[in-house]
């Protein structure tokens, strides 16, 4: 029978047991995954809710969390979104259960499953945020915008003051910081101060091309340069380049004769289409070559399909004997969202395609196509039936130009005279009427949207028949 020294001995080392555990659980520290990783646990809307999903799963547990966001200089125009973000995290906090000090250990029936969660108004000074500590975990968030790219810098000032030692040895309170990013879309730009109809379309840059003339072409983000990688079809080879600084560098280039063999009936004048899919690689199609490819910019992997071109953003047509047909099953779809409407009747000659996020932060995908030697093209996804846009050129494109989460709808014009065609831009509200229009004197052979990065609109690039003309 154990003495009444040895069981006070017992109990004074049980009972600092169960308040280091309570200090290790309290305390947990920020996940080790990647924010790609996090962000592909998340299940989000829009990129406020993909941004508050990779915090809350950083964050460590705590019984009363303070959330704030600071005034960084230059960052006053994302205040309101850093007010959103702030609202966002929140909510997501009050559903996550934290640990309480005894009752998880001792009985778990008293433990209380919600987060408590305070939201100060306004921008808060980081240093005066670190001090009230004694008011529960401070979360501090600090915003900034990278060529479209949205980073939020987090500061999480610990409650506590680490384990159970670190209390008894009064260590100061502990910081971790951490970093979470996703791309602007219109959670984000309808709330800067910047997001409205664009007034005028102005020339930017312009880059004279190279020996082959490309006939098709297609834009992303590049994360890595700061710029846009940009994707183009010629007849004999497709090929990468990325723009970056003012200055245009080739990539990787696929010549077509090793990849596919000519198609068993070309057609006299070659339809081209192209378009980056969500891993990156590249979806391209050639009525002059058999096969359409999906080809890797990290290594040599292909992938081919026979007798389809890529509908941007959507998934890919059937070759017919005079242009492309109905949507084909038998590629890989480019988008998860719905294409329910987007049934073709007769044969078109140009496409285009954009996977947008509404204001409502619905994801939707929008499609065009122009009635072959027509001059009258159809717009999928804005109603159930398709609409009409008449006096179009056989050049298209759709892209959210202003941050509204509604496609604008580009085109050249129907002219067989390259003096005569120009750029137009038209906004839903009247697509019988162009709001915009640039001239191109040498004729507009593609038009491409690229990503948001950063200012009042996304930009346009226009290949013409000797350059790339680059608009903002």
């Amino acid at each position: 029978m154990l003495g009444w020294r040895a069981l006070t001995a017992w109990i004074s080392g049980a009972a600092l047991f169960l308040v280091g555990h309570v200090s290790a659980a309290e305390e947990r520290t920020p996940t080790d995954e990647t924010p790609a990783a996090l962000a592909a646990r998340c299940t989000p809307n829009t990129a406020i809710d993909l941004l508050a999903c990779q915090i809350a799963a950083q964050l460590p547990r705590a019984r009363k969390v303070a959330v704030s966001y600071g005034d960084t200089t230059g960052a006053s125009q994302l205040h309101a979104v850093s007010a959103k973000l702030q609202a966002a995290l929140a909510q997501k906090l009050r559903g996550k259960p934290h640990v309480h000090s005894l009752g998880s250990v001792l009985w778990p029936l008293g433990s209380d499953p919600n987060i408590q969660v305070v939201e100060y108004p306004g921008p808060q000074a980081k240093g005066e945020v670190a001090k009230r500590t004694h008011e529960g975990q401070q979360v501090h968030l600090e915003l900034s915008l990278n060529f479209g790219t949205l980073n939020v810098r987090v500061s999480v000032f610990s409650a506590e003051r680490g384990g159970f030692w670190d209390r008894i040895r009064n260590q100061t309170a502990a910081i971790q910081v951490f970093v979470a990013s996703a791309s602007s879309d219109p959670s984000v730009r309808t709330l800067l101060p910047s997001a409205s109809r664009p007034a005028s379309i102005k020339l930017a840059e312009s880059f004279p091309l190279g020996p082959e003339p490309p006939i098709a072409l297609a834009c992303e983000y590049n994360e890595k340069r700061d710029g846009v990688r940009i994707a183009f079809v010629g007849r004999q080879s497709v090929w990468v380049e990325e723009l970056s600084g003012g200055k245009l560098a080739t990539k990787k280039r696929w010549p077509w004769a090793k990849l596919s063999e000519v198609a068993p009936v070309p057609l006299r004048e070659p339809l081209a289409s192209v378009d980056f899919a969500p891993d990156g690689s590249v979806h391209a199609g050639l009525t002059d070559r058999r096969f359409m490819l999906r080809l890797s910019l990290s290594d040599d992997s292909m992938a081919r399909w026979e007798g389809r071109l890529p509908w941007p953003s959507i998934g890919c047509l059937e070759r017919t004997g005079l242009g492309l047909g109905g949507l084909s099953t038998g590629c890989p779809s480019a988008t998860k969202a719905s294409t329910r409407g987007f049934e073709l009747s007769g044969v078109v000659d140009a496409v285009a395609g954009a996977h947008l996020i509404t204001a409502e932060g619905k994801r939707k995908v929008f499609g065009a196509v122009r009635n072959w030697g027509a001059g009258v093209a159809l717009l999928f996804g804005v109603q159930d039936a398709p609409l009409q846009v008449a006096g179009v050129g056989s050049s298209l494109a759709l892209g959210d130009l202003d941050g509204d989460g509604a496609p604008e709808f580009l085109n050249s014009l129907p002219t067989f005279s390259p003096k005569e065609d120009a750029l137009e831009v038209r906004w839903l509200d009247n697509l019988s009427a162009p709001r915009l229009r640039f001239p191109v004197e040498d004729g507009v052979v593609a038009v491409a949207v690229c990503p948001w990065l950063g200012g009042p609109s996304s930009p346009v690039l226009v290949l013409s028949k000797s350059r790339l003309l680059v608009f903002r």
